[in-house]
């Protein structure tokens, strides 16, 4: 199994607005999904993940977080 992306957003209607769409044969009580959000690739969340910037400070926060938890002297 592989990460193909990260679904982001969702749009819902209001029961009070089901009647103005097509979409909603049912009138269901509850909100209605209208299906549509927006995919980012997986291939670009690993582009901003790899940033040698992000990558710098995960190595920074990664060494202080060792110096912290480090054992000390008695």
């Amino acid at each position: 199994m592989y990460l193909m992306g990260l679904m982001h957003g969702h749009w819902t209607v209001k029961p009070e607005d089901a009647n103005r769409y097509d979409f909603a044969p049912d009138r269901s009580p509850e909100p209605l999904a209208l299906g549509i959000s927006v995919v980012v690739p997986a291939k670009k969340i690993r582009e901003v993940l790899d940033h040698p910037e992000l990558v710098a400070r995960r190595a920074d926060a990664a060494r202080e977080e060792a110096r912290r938890n480090a054992p000390t002297p008695t």
